[in-house]
């Protein structure tokens, strides 16, 4: 994940330091505070992203495989997630 220090958005590069996704995304302050505890956002291949407070997920391409169409999400692990729906509800989706 790197940091544009000007807009304060985020965005994701490879191992090589190639940007695949540009800095455009948000972080909600839960993701943040997991950052700041040396924890990894990117799990099973996804990273999470938000834009305008809604979620979805990026490949390691920078291709957007689960839409942002959510109002919370929680990071995959063992090929399986959960969002949260407009309604509020949280359902499990898979990789």
């Amino acid at each position: 994940m790197v940091l544009d220090k000007e807009t304060w958005t985020y965005g994701y590069a490879n191992l090589n330091g190639d940007i695949i996704a540009s800095c455009i995304y948000e972080l909600s302050e839960d993701i943040e505070i997991m950052m700041n505890n040396d924890l990894v956002t990117i799990s099973d291949g996804l990273a999470m992203l938000i834009i305008g407070g809604r979620y979805g997920f990026i490949n390691s391409s920078g291709e957007i495989i689960i839409p942002l169409n959510y109002i919370g999400a929680i990071p995959f692990k063992d090929g399986l997630g959960y969002v949260q729906t407009m309604d509020g509800k949280w359902k499990e989706i898979k990789k």
